[in-house]
């Protein structure tokens, strides 16, 4: 309640673009579940985690700013409650490092969340990617300078008492002073303690009503064991003693003084265990300071009688394991183009009963699955889902469904290949409007920002120029020649912007103009493709800054798509898996075809598409089909068609026959996953000029297909064509197929002649279909039109 109430709104407000990831412990996230207000968990990341013998217990908090180059790292006691940033005694370090200076401290702690992720203590998708964003940042370096004032550790690979001895310097100290909510019943901690350090005094701190040691014989017995002194404190706030002490120290005094302070507490599973076998813990240790500046505020009195100071009534959840009842759920993820919410937990034998609630509703999509992989995934119906309950027989979870609509836009810039889920997303969430897109390009305009300043400041143009000769003229590279631009063509993050308001500017002022006009009542696309129709409303009108709002919107489309082009080519500079090069670049002009088909497709011009595919053809001619998955293919192959469709455009380019294989889309499910596609976009972008055709539609998918069979496919391709015909039962797929037969025979987009002789193709089909007599008569129909001599 109080973060969400008091704390996020701040956050947010100050740092409206940043990503807030929040990690707690997997048992006190389902113990919490009745304080969760409709925000938690929802606007910002919480994440539980889940250890096989301790609690998730670190109190890490770090900011970060890329803009300002600046880290501010926090480690304490202090947990994100009200009682821990306002009540409790708490102790809590600070520290400040830039991007180029950091020391081992804030690797360790960069090393902490990296170790998360790869031991799968988070799995979440979206909290992984700011935390490997979050890593990133840091650039590696071979020397690691080691701060000589205070040391970082955590417990994930070693634990945490061993590390900090490690550290101390002497052996001998005149006392040690131990203050912590919680102990261990036994006493392992302190034998590990003196066992490595001569230490000739333990003072053992408690607060009244807050700690959690019963019975203190077995301590009091081996110190005396020992002959190692000892004495008994009542620890009190300086200034009030109603104030309750969260925060933990062991206090080493002699020539040298060291405390360590943090998370944990004096207890076996915080500083003897690593985190498979016991807490999650992060510390730090202050050496050779005057460490009792730092607990000033603490006044420890002397007690003859440890009875005097009564243990806390609270149960010990460290020590009494209360998880036996407690269904794991390690993910719950929601895919709002997919509709569905991807669930991973921990392997359950029986069957369950999956509840989740949709926000803003009381309505529950119910489901009664099996979990023995742990991984399930449910159909949402309509709404955003909130939270996911599962139960079984024995055990019960719950987890909350973060979602945020915005959390792809602002990380378009911080993406490593950012292309896939943009096309993704253009293809099919039609709740982006211009602002969203425009959102996009400044996203990847503002990823070439750096590229760009890093060559100004080098002031390397001839170099570059050199490099790419160089590369041009090396053996085998014309295969794979990079269409990358120049630095030069780098166009700088402002410019794109003031470009993009004012290109919006024009487009609203005509769209508006438009509708006050009446002209798009009764509207519909020229026998050409264009729209030119909306032109000569303004040509006709009175208004005489309507021939100039024209002129300039065109010139400024011109202009944005070529910068649209250099801006998506200089995002591949970024790409780091180059092993998947040549996929990524396809990704790069799926998306740039569908930012230019979700961006002012009402008021372009028929040459302004044929400049697009142009640019494609020049970016993608050298890749072949094999070097990319069927799927990216396909996904290429929908911008096209969509672009022929609507703008009556006859696309000839060549690289068809090298990206796509006729045979994959030779398939009933792909004929009509790409005609949903292009009709979702008639009806979302251009449904008042525009009505879907299903002969028009066939006309021009048939007339692209027939282009991609190629020399080598041409043979086998139309008896593939046939046998898919023989197998499907609906007649609009039987007359897909059989249009590609004639298109192959007669030539696409009505041309009076194909592309190759069929002699060959015809014999193939013979060796197996003597006759088909068994057909359907419209597929004989068009099977023997193909196979008859012109």
């Amino acid at each position: 309640y109080f973060f969400d109430n008091y704390l996020y709104p701040k956050i947010r407000a100050n740092n409206p673009f940043s990503e807030l990831v929040i990690l707690m412990d997997g048992n006190q996230y389902n113990q919490s579940r009745e304080r969760f207000t409709d925000d938690t968990g929802r606007k910002y990341q919480l994440i539980p985690i889940y250890l096989q013998d301790g609690v998730f217990h670190p109190k890490i908090f770090l900011f970060l700013s890329k803009k300002e180059q600046k880290v501010i790292l926090y480690i304490g006691s202090s947990n994100i409650t009200l009682t821990g940033f306002t009540r409790n005694a708490e102790l809590i370090s600070k520290s400040e490092y830039t991007f180029s200076v950091f020391d081992s401290n804030f690797v360790s702690i960069l090393d902490f969340f990296k170790k998360i992720v790869d031991n799968r203590y988070v799995i979440d998708m979206k909290a992984k990617k700011v935390i490997h964003q979050t890593i990133e940042m840091f650039p590696s370096v071979e020397t690691i300078t080691q701060n000589p004032k205070y040391q970082v550790f955590h417990n994930i690979e070693s634990p945490i008492l061993p590390a900090m001895l490690n550290e101390v310097e002497s052996m001998q100290f005149n006392y040690t002073r131990i203050m912590a909510p919680f102990f261990s019943q036994g006493t392992s901690v302190l034998r590990f303690l003196l066992e490595r350090l001569d230490i000739k005094k333990v003072n053992l701190s408690f607060q009244q009503n807050n700690h959690n040691l019963i019975d203190p014989k077995p301590y009091f017995s081996y110190l005396s064991s020992i002959d190692v002194d000892y004495e008994i404190n009542e620890a009190v706030s300086f200034d009030d003693d109603t104030r309750i002490f969260h925060s933990k120290i062991i206090h080493l005094f002699g020539k040298k003084q060291y405390l360590l302070m943090g998370s944990p507490n004096f207890t076996r599973k915080a500083l003897l265990e690593t985190s498979n076998s016991g807490n999650m813990e992060c510390a730090i240790i202050f050496k050779d300071i005057e460490a009792s500046n730092l607990i000033e505020q603490i006044v420890f009195k002397e007690v003859t009688n440890f009875s005097d100071i009564s243990p806390a009534i609270q149960i010990n959840n460290e020590d009494i394991d209360n998880k036996n009842s407690l269904l794991k759920i390690y993910s719950a993820q929601y895919d709002d183009i997919l509709k569905i919410v991807d669930i991973s937990t921990e392997p359950i034998s029986e069957e369950v009963s999956i509840f989740i609630s949709i926000d803003g509703t009381h309505e529950n999509v119910v489901d009664h699955t099996s979990l023995h992989s742990g991984e399930c995934s449910i159909k949402i119906p309509k709404g955003i889902p909130k939270e996911v309950e599962i139960v079984s027989n024995s055990k019960k979870g719950v987890r909350r469904i973060f979602f945020d609509r915005n959390f792809f836009l602002r990380n378009v810039h911080r993406e490593d290949n950012p292309f896939s889920e943009i096309s993704r997303r253009l293809s099919q969430d039609y709740s982006l409007d211009n602002l969203d897109i425009n959102s996009i390009i400044l996203g990847l305009a503002q990823r070439n920002q750096t590229f760009r300043d890093y060559f100004d400041k080098q002031g390397d143009m001839d170099r570059v120029d050199e490099e790419e000769k160089k590369n041009s003229s090396d053996k085998g590279t014309n295969k794979n020649k990079k269409i990358l631009p120049k630095p030069s063509k780098i166009h700088k993050y402002n410019n794109i912007n003031s470009s993009l308001i004012e290109l919006d500017r024009l487009y609203l002022s005509i769209l508006h103009f438009i509708k006050e006009e009446r002209y798009n009542e009764n509207t519909s696309l020229d026998e050409d493709g264009t729209t030119s129709h909306i032109n000569e409303s303004f040509k006709n009108t009175s208004r005489k800054t309507t021939k100039t709002d024209h002129h300039n919107i065109e010139k400024l489309i011109t202009r944005h798509i070529q910068r649209l082009d250099d801006i998506i080519l200089s995002s591949l500079q970024f790409t780091k898996d180059k092993n998947n090069y040549e996929e990524e670049i396809i990704q790069s002009q799926i998306s740039y075809l569908w930012i230019i088909l979700r961006s002012y497709p009402k008021i372009m011009q028929r040459y302004h598409f044929e400049d697009i595919i142009n640019k494609l053809e020049k970016n993608i001619n050298n890749i072949h089909k094999k070097q990319g998955p069927k799927k990216v293919a396909i996904s290429l192959f929908k911008p096209i068609l969509t672009i022929s469709y609507c703008f009556n455009i006859q696309v000839e380019s060549t690289f068809k026959s090298d990206i796509f294989s006729i045979f994959d889309f030779i398939n009933d499910e792909v004929y009509f996953d790409i005609k949903a596609d292009v009709i979702d976009y008639i009806e979302h972008t251009l449904s008042d000029i525009l009505e879907f055709d299903i002969e028009k539609y066939q006309h021009h998918i048939c007339s692209l297909l027939a282009h991609v069979v190629n020399s080598e496919t041409i043979g086998q391709a139309p008896l593939e064509i046939i046998r898919a015909m023989d197998r499907s039962n609906n007649q609009e797929v039987i007359d897909f197929y059989g249009n590609i037969l004639k298109k192959l025979k007669y030539g696409s987009w009505n041309k009076p002649y194909g592309r190759f002789s069929l002699k060959n193709s015809r014999k193939i089909i013979r060796s197996e279909y003597d006759e088909f007599t068994n057909f359907e008569p419209i597929k004989v129909e068009y099977i023997k039109d193909f196979m008859s001599e012109p």
